[in-house]
């Protein structure tokens, strides 16, 4: 899609001919459910799916349909709710039917990029942009 948009250039940066990124804000669904793309794992078929946690702390894998990626998220468009817990990080320490201690996820921006002392869970995601 070609899009012509014009805006103030008072330092004059841009020039005749140079190339700019933009985002457009195509507008916001509520109900939209957005997942760390780190959450997301490939089964051997190549189907996208997640490990949730149910009420018992145990895990199960669930498949998901994705949508598009936004920033370091993924749109989950089926396969989950918004009460859905899922975990974030920690994979090579549980098997799915295990029970886990889950903890909050903080996230890449705010934690120690190195830290992965047990499995985190994001309490339930969040909408999206789109």
């Amino acid at each position: 899609m070609t899009l012509r948009g014009e805006f103030p250039n008072p330092k004059h940066e841009l020039l005749p001919g140079m190339y700019v990124r933009v985002q457009i804000e195509e507008g916001i669904d509520p109900d939209a459910i957005a997942v760390p793309q780190q959450a997301i794992r490939r089964n051997d078929a190549g189907v996208s799916e997640v490990f949730v946690l149910r009420q018992d702390n145990r895990v199960v894998l669930q498949p998901v349909r994705l949508g598009r990626a936004i920033d370091d998220e993924w749109q989950v468009l089926d396969g989950l709710k918004p009460d859905d817990r899922i975990v974030v990080d920690g994979f090579q320490k549980f098997a799915p039917g295990d029970t886990v201690k889950p903890s909050p996820w903080r996230g890449m921006r705010t934690a120690d990029a190195h830290d992965t002392s047990g499995t985190r869970a994001v309490p339930s995601p969040k909408a999206i942009e789109r």
